[in-house]
């Protein structure tokens, strides 16, 4: 899923969190240096959400996405969709509150669960 940095329609900058003006580079940043902490928390909420499969994250360095996302199996798009919902909780306190959105990205070349966010 494609994290877009914020929601765009809105106007009101505190619904950005503490961090409403970084780059989007600044915000791979802060995601790049909580990495340890952020896959220990994100493996134990899929364990506690009893998703039971490996996701594996990468930072870009370069575009708009602040991060990639992946699966080596093919999850049922339900599971995809709750994993990805705790991705987005999880950065989101981390960015300090900003609001996620994501996409899909076509998966049929990579033949796994693939998006950006």
């Amino acid at each position: 899923m494609d994290i877009a940095q914020e929601n765009r329609a809105s106007t009101n900058d505190e619904d950005y969190g503490p961090h409403p003006k970084l780059s989007v580079e600044a915000r791979r940043e802060l995601i790049r240096q909580s990495l340890p902490g952020l896959a220990s928390e994100i493996t134990m909420l899929m364990r506690d959400a009893e998703l039971n499969f490996p996701i594996f994250l990468c930072l870009p360095r370069s575009g708009s996405a602040l991060v990639t996302l992946a699966s080596p199996l093919d999850p049922p798009a339900s599971e995809w969709t709750e994993a990805t919902k705790v991705l987005f909780e999880v950065i989101s306190r981390i960015l300090g509150g900003i609001k996620l959105c994501g996409r899909d990205l076509n998966h049929e070349r990579v033949r796994c669960n693939y998006g950006c966010w």
